[in-house]
């Protein structure tokens, strides 16, 4: 996503974003990585309590990765396939204007899905099956409204595009799983599984020496 840049080079710049997650900056860096280096991207899945930072541990490797971001509130979607595929296409057709109608540089993009509330519900549920044909490379049609002179639209697949999925526990220590509602097939297909825990008191006391420096 980032030629010339090494990921010592990027964990670096995330960490000034991102104090304390060491392991999971590197974990999310690995992921995102893998589209440059493999030709396909790992997606990622990310649990926490509420207030940790999960959307903001996936901009900034949107930002110092340099790569098109989206992000979509799952609360928002009705519990239909054909209005999550919709929200899902007018997502990425806006993305797609942003990158200049670049379809290269759009398969470059990170979607962050944040799901809110019981995992179990239907919109929920729907949008999960939605994603399981996303993740594995489903074509998707963009339109640019605003251009009255070009009426079809552009096919786009999705293989290429890194999804982040996020939703939050009720305490840090539930793992990933059905157990909360998450459809097993779609687990399957996430390899990259993340737990954000809060900072330790000594974590805190370190950031604040940190912010004094003036080193992040």
């Amino acid at each position: 996503m980032t030629p010339g840049r090494t990921k010592d080079a990027l964990f670096a710049e995330m960490s000034k974003y991102m104090f304390g997650y060491k392991e999971e900056i590197g974990l999310l860096l690995d992921a995102a990585m893998s589209n440059t280096l493999m030709g396909f991207p790992q997606h990622v899945l990310i649990s926490s309590a509420p207030g940790i930072g999960r959307g903001a541990l996936v901009t900034s490797l949107a930002h110092c990765m340099q790569a098109p971001f989206c992000h979509l509130d799952a609360s928002r979607l009705c519990n239909t396939s054909f209005a999550a595929t919709h929200y899902q296409s007018e997502a990425l057709s806006k993305l797609w204007i942003s990158c200049g109608k670049d379809l290269n540089k759009l398969s470059r993009s990170i979607i962050h899905v944040e799901f809110f509330g019981d995992m179990r519900s239907a919109a929920n549920l729907s949008y999960q099956k939605e994603l399981v044909s996303l993740l594995k490379g489903k074509i998707v049609y963009l339109k640019d409204d605003s251009d009255t002179s070009v009426m079809h639209k552009t096919q786009f697949n999705t293989n290429h595009v890194m999804f982040v999925l996020s939703y939050c526990t009720d305490t840090t220590t539930d793992e990933c799983g059905d157990n909360h509602g998450i459809l097993p097939e779609l687990i399957n297909l996430i390899p990259t599984r993340l737990k954000l825990k809060p900072l330790t008191t000594s974590q805190h006391m370190e950031l604040i020496r940190e912010m004094i420096a003036g080193r992040i």
